[in-house]
């Protein structure tokens, strides 16, 4: 039998992902938002620094918590069927945004000619080790 991707340890009999034989925890009166962080939704910014623009794919995440938070990232990548992880370990102070990783530069082409407010991305990004065509 082939497990599905998400197990749950509290389901009863072993069952996978079956929210109505969860565990029901009561009185705790624990607060977690201190340990909130938000990981928001990746955006492509228009990088009109360089020459040609480029875009620049970031994923921004904010520390929602009352203290300093580490938050270990990882991105994993598969190429020809062989897998990498980058790592990297960000502090952060409480209310700060930062990139969760760090800006991917994104080939753009004018989507009109002569116009310079309207692009479309050229290829799709390579990652620092993949450097196929």
């Amino acid at each position: 039998m082939r497990s599905p991707r998400e197990l749950s340890s509290i389901a009863a009999r072993g069952a996978f992902n079956n929210a109505e034989s969860f565990a029901v925890l009561e009185g705790l009166g624990l607060d977690f938002g201190r340990y909130s962080f938000e990981i928001g939704s990746g955006a492509i910014c228009l990088d009109t620094g360089s020459c040609p623009s480029r875009g620049l794919f970031t994923v921004p995440i904010e520390n929602h918590g009352a203290g300093d938070r580490r938050i270990g990232i990882e991105r994993r990548f598969v190429k020809d069927g062989v897998g990498y992880v980058e790592s990297r370990v960000i502090t952060m102070r409480p209310g700060e945004t930062a990139d969760a990783i760090d800006p991917e530069p994104l080939d753009l082409e004018s989507l009109f000619p002569g116009r310079t407010d309207l692009h479309v991305v050229a290829e799709r990004p390579r990652h620092h080790w993949d450097h196929s065509p």
